[in-house]
């Protein structure tokens, strides 16, 4: 239910009272729930999910990396910048670069 609640919304903001409402589970049941079923906090499930987007447009869309932030649900190109090089290990930039090399990076 997680899941789908993620993937249908994960380009929009969603709190974690927005899935806490959405399962009907009381915060600290969902959040304890959620740890023992993926081994992570909701926020980490759900920048991982939005880092997986985001590469997914890295290496097939031509737009700009600042627009690829937001549309993977991001609203702040430095947190974006920061939560994805911990993610990958490198910058979108370099990220980008390294599936299509000479291509234009679309540096933010």
């Amino acid at each position: 239910m997680v899941r789908i609640f993620v993937a249908c919304n994960a380009s929009r903001s969603i709190s974690l009272d927005d899935v806490v409402r959405h399962t009907g589970m009381g915060k600290s049941a969902f959040c304890a729930f959620f740890r023992r079923a993926t081994g992570k906090t909701f926020i980490a499930y759900l920048n991982g999910y939005r880092i997986g987007q985001a590469c997914r447009m890295l290496s097939q869309e031509d737009m700009p990396v600042s627009e690829i932030c937001y549309r993977a649900g991001f609203s702040d190109i430095p947190y974006f910048n920061r939560v994805f090089k911990k993610a990958m290990g490198c910058t979108p930039s370099a990220y980008r670069s390294r599936v299509h090399p000479g291509q234009d990076t679309g540096n933010v």
